[in-house]
Parts: structure tokens; sequence; C-alpha cells
């Protein structure tokens, strides 16, 4: 596992110039939140780190070859297939009963059955999270993990990260403050 770094990285979408410059450095098995207005450039972070987009100057080193547990600002669910095949089909190296486990510890108990159209927004996240944690993978980007999700389910989602990325490097997108102190870590301010 090697550190996740961009040196000198520079990128526009067209005429607006979104990163310049940047240095920054993710320690392996560490944990950082990313804070900071909307624009400022935060989620094209996110698209370099998964090679979604190429950096106009610079490099970014230590990209796991494996790929990184990854979820995305939208839920982007299967709407053809239940929660459990959801999972299954993301996460195939997950037993059933881990995944079962896992829905239960989020309070999703008893819904793996039914599809994402049938479910609240806040469940539809803790679907998607899960498919994004539940992957054996060096690194994680979880792009606002808790939206939509009340005081309670929030911190039990968090403790459930946490402990799921442990040892693992964790880069969280958030807005929230409160989010960012649940998760711990390096609070990086843009």
């Amino acid at each position: 596992m090697e550190d996740l770094e961009f040196q000198h990285v520079y990128f526009s979408y067209g005429e607006k110039k979104v990163l310049e410059d940047l240095n920054l450095r993710f320690e392996a098995g560490k944990r950082f939140v990313l804070m900071g207005p909307s624009g400022i450039g935060k989620t094209t972070i996110f698209r370099l780190a998964l090679g979604l987009s190429v950096p106009d100057q610079g490099r970014i080193l230590g990209i796991p070859k494996d790929g990184a547990g990854v979820l995305f600002q939208e839920d982007r669910l299967f709407p053809h297939l239940s929660i459990l095949e959801n999972l299954k089909v993301c996460v195939p190296e997950r037993t059933e009963e881990e995944l079962l486990e896992m829905l239960s510890i989020l309070g999703l108990s008893g819904e793996e059955n039914r599809y994402p159209a049938e479910l609240s927004g806040g469940m539809r996240r803790r679907v998607a999270c899960i498919r994004a944690v539940a992957v054996h993978r060096d690194l994680y980007l979880l792009d606002e993990p808790f939206n939509g999700l009340d005081k309670s389910i929030k911190e039990r989602t968090a403790l459930w990260v946490v402990r799921e990325t442990k040892g693992k490097t964790l880069v969280v997108i958030t807005h929230q403050i409160q989010d960012a102190e649940m998760l711990g870590g390096k609070i990086l301010q843009f």
C-alpha cells in the first residue's frame, strides 16, 4: 500500500481552472476529510485519483492497481436489481451472509429484496455506502456518504465505515463538520 500523492497538479474544465499547482499527500492507512465550498475541486480530486480525468499538468502517484472503493454523490444503484442483488454484483468477494449482516448493522434488515425505487433516499444512500466500503481495497473515496441520513443512522454508518476501512486509506468529502468529526482523521480545508 502506497501513499496517494498529487504533485503539481493542474486541472481545468475548458476555460475554468479548478486545480492549480495542487500538492497533496494522502498517507497510506490514514483517514482524511476534504471540506470546502462547492466547485472548489474536491470531486475533481476523486476523478483524478480514479483515472476518470487526466491532469493538464503534474502527476498522481500511488493509484492502487486494483482500484478503489468508491461512493459517488449519486447512489448509482441498479434500478432493475434488488438491494441484495445490487450488493452481490458489486461486491462478489463477500458472502450473502456478510452482506445481510451489513444491511442489518446499517438498519436495513428485511429490505434486501426490495428495489431502489421502493426505498427512501437515506436507505438508498446506506446501500450505496455498503457497496463502496464492502469491497476489499486499499483506498476508499466517499463523496458525501451521509447525505440524507438522520443523526442516529449517520453515527451508526460512520462507525461502520471507520471499522470496515481500518488500516486502509479513507478519503471523504463532506460539507458537515459533524460528519468529519465522526470519521476522525485529518481535515483538509479547501
